[in-house]
């Protein structure tokens, strides 16, 4: 039993004290619930998280599923887990969460103050990783709400404003194995948003981190160009980035 649960009372239910909200305790410690998250006959301990809870022993033999349970503990490496998502509003226990393509990344079950508790799978959590990523973006710094993706083109618009001739193009950045090092602090800094506002990534970073040294990845980057009313060969330039 997780020791963030407290103690465990049986006999007569406690009438003094404030009330707990269990949901979000549970939502917050990433704890399973038989008939949510946990369905008996379909679910594999592992990916809800017992051995972070100490709820198997993989010394011990001749329970039910132990064979199953040792092999994925030995021989594979789990797809998916639970995480806790940040939620706009409540959602049907059962709610895909998708990716940009439409593919499914999980579902969300136990809900409470504003978060809940889904079963994703890890391989496919870069879209969601993007989205609360870009949260992170908007989010304010101490200077107001943030433009994020739409600073450039927020700055072209207010240099035209001003008489100035712009231009906007795409430059986006390509990272290989070559660029290992690089590669590793977007996945460390895009990890570190997400954490921010409400996505647990480290497991996503984990495997990302993994992959480096045989994947590619594109950065989206715009480049704006303003000259001054009247002038060729004067220019100002800069330069965004954005996932």
């Amino acid at each position: 039993r997780d020791a963030g649960l407290g103690w465990r009372l049986y006999g007569q239910a406690l009438t003094r004290g404030a009330a707990v909200d269990w949901d979000a305790l549970r939502i917050a410690l990433k704890v399973p619930e038989t008939g949510a998250e946990l369905v008996p006959g379909d679910s594999f301990i592992l990916e809800l998280g017992f051995a972070r809870l100490n709820g198997v022993d993989f010394r011990k033999g001749c329970y039910v599923g132990q064979e199953v349970t040792a092999r994925m503990h030995h021989k594979t490496e789990l797809r998916r887990g639970l995480v806790v998502l940040a939620l706009p509003h409540p959602v049907p226990p059962g709610t895909p969460v998708l990716m940009d393509d439409g593919r499914e990344a999980g579902a969300v079950y136990t809900q409470a103050g504003g978060k809940g508790l889904a079963l994703m799978r890890l391989d496919r959590a870069d879209g969601p990783l993007s989205a609360y990523s870009l949260l992170d973006q908007l989010r304010d710094k101490g200077l107001g709400p943030a433009l994020g993706p739409a600073a450039a083109p927020a700055l072209a618009a207010a240099l035209a404003r001003r008489g100035y001739a712009v231009r906007q193009a795409a430059s986006p950045w390509r990272l290989g194995p070559g660029e290992a090092e690089l590669q590793g602090a977007l996945v460390e800094g895009i990890a570190a948003a997400a954490e921010e506002t409400g996505m647990p990534a480290a497991a996503w970073a984990q495997a990302r981190r993994a992959a480096i040294a045989a994947s590619t990845c594109r950065v989206g980057h715009l480049d704006v160009l303003a000259l001054p009313p009247g002038a060729s060969a004067q220019s100002k330039t800069t330069s965004v980035s954005r996932p």
